[in-house]
């Protein structure tokens, strides 16, 4: 175990990269009087070890602080400390790019919420009943994830009659000693709409939708009607739930100044990241038809949604890194970054306007660069490596035999796995001879790794101009 002088620090670490931009479990200054007392469980304490270590160590070193807080964990306690310790777990072994135990350790956490019945039990004082409320939309988030990253049935049913929580501020100035009347006069300063997760909880739905829809476009069982009314009507649906937030939460620099000044810098980010990543996975499919042999109207206007969102993401996100309190760690950053690049990859290849064209090789320059520092954290960012990695390769093989490099854009079976199956290694293309080194060697080498950086820096510096030591 660390020294206990480095608790504090490593809790810090934790809630600010990986707990508030990520999930929400905990209240952060009862968390912290416990930690000073040595009152937090010891399996949930090895478990933030391990999430944080990566922050002030090398990244393998929280392997071990998870595999002990695996035999910490009691599974005949049905409680709290076991639904968390396992939902730590899971998020653990996601950023190890370990998707069984990943979602084995969220199916155990789902599980003991609704046995539990977490939103509906009694609890002695409104912070725990707030925090109950939290968890369990916590593992409803994580529940559309993991299950949709493998194409698994979800294990929890929506709810409708569990309530919201309340604002980030009204629950920072909770206290254990507050009474369920002191609470309401917390509540009635402070919406609920005003809080950042609520709007998480409100965008997560529409994930499943547009992966369904995706995998629907993948089968070609849509006609060309069809395929547009479905996009049109997810796309109001992401369009309604922007309108709806309330000026102090909308994407504006004044506003991320603010959160950022009140802590919440990197809460909003990742709600916004949210909103643009599902944005191009609703139009990526697009891509690819915009500039085959007959596009139609539509699918041109929707492919360029999905260049205006990938590049929005994209400059929120470097933003972000530039203002200190607003930047985002997150394993997932990773993922929706190596997605939003290969559309700036897609606007390089296909566009005939030179200020578009350098734009988007800037954006590939500093992705890459954003990537490599993710990577230095997360074990699981190897695989997005590995992607961005594959789907170059895929370019690179269809540019040697004269084809359409188009065609590597298609929205396809492996596409799918491309797009949302972000917790697996990517298989090859079958279509495709090309076999880059990550899909001959495990991702869990550095070696192979350095490997995976030098030909892809070499790539795209001979193919597409691109210069990463710039």
């Amino acid at each position: 175990m660390p020294p206990a002088e480095a608790y504090l620090e490593i809790a810090s670490n934790y809630f600010t990269y990986i707990h508030d931009p990520s999930h929400n479990i905990f209240h952060r200054p009862s968390f912290m009087a416990d930690l000073s007392s040595n009152k937090v469980p010891r399996s949930i304490l090895l478990c933030v070890i391990a999430l944080a270590a990566s922050h002030s160590s090398p990244r393998s070193r929280g392997r071990v602080y998870a595999r002990e807080a695996e035999r910490q964990l009691d599974l005949h306690s049905l409680s709290l400390v076991t639904l968390r310790t396992s939902l730590l777990l899971g998020a653990f072994y996601g950023t190890e790019g370990d998707s069984p135990h990943e979602s084995l350790y969220y199916s155990l956490a789902c599980r003991i919420g609704s046995l539990l019945n977490l939103p509906h039990s009694t609890f002695d004082t409104p912070l725990s009943r707030e925090v109950g409320i939290r968890i369990w939309w916590t593992l409803d988030i994580v529940d559309v994830w993991s299950s949709n990253s493998l194409q698994l049935p979800r294990l929890l049913n929506p709810k409708k009659d569990v309530p919201f929580p309340t604002s980030e501020r009204a629950f920072f100035q909770m206290r254990r000693s507050h009474s369920y009347l002191q609470f309401s006069s917390f509540e009635s300063q402070e919406e609920s709409s005003t809080s950042v997760f609520v709007q998480k909880i409100k965008l997560n739905p529409i994930l499943s939708e547009i992966a369904q829809l995706n995998r629907t476009l993948a089968e070609n069982t849509l006609s060309l009607h069809e395929t547009h009314a479905a996009t049109e009507a997810l796309a109001l649906r992401l369009n309604e739930w922007r309108e709806q937030l309330p000026e102090s939460l909308t994407d504006t620099p004044e506003n991320l100044f603010a959160q950022s000044a009140s802590g919440s810098g990197g809460v909003f980010v990742a709600l916004h990241i949210g909103f643009y990543h599902f944005s191009q996975l609703l139009y990526f499919y697009y891509l690819h038809q915009s500039v085959s042999s007959y596009p139609t109207a539509e699918s041109n206007v929707f492919a360029e949604r999905c260049r205006e969102s990938s590049t929005a993401f994209c400059e929120l996100l470097y933003a972000a890194q530039a203002l200190p309190g607003a930047e985002v760690y997150y394993s997932m950053v990773g993922h929706a970054l190596v997605i939003s690049s290969t559309v700036q990859l897609h606007i390089l290849l296909f566009t005939d306007n030179e200020e578009q064209s350098y734009a988007a090789r800037q954006r590939l320059e500093k992705n890459f660069v954003i990537l490599s520092r993710l990577q230095k954290l997360w074990r699981t960012v190897d695989h997005s490596f590995a992607r961005f990695q594959e789907f170059h390769g895929a370019c690179m093989r269809t540019k040697a035999d004269s084809e359409d490099p188009s065609t590597t854009f298609r929205m396809d079976k492996w596409m799918i796995q491309f797009l949302m199956e972000y917790s697996k290694p990517l298989e090859q293309r079958a279509d495709l001879e090309y076999r880059s080194p990550a899909s001959s060697t495990s991702y869990e080498s550095d070696t192979v790794q350095r490997g995976y950086e030098s030909e892809f820096r070499r790539w795209t510096s001979t193919e597409l101009g691109i210069d990463f030591e710039s």
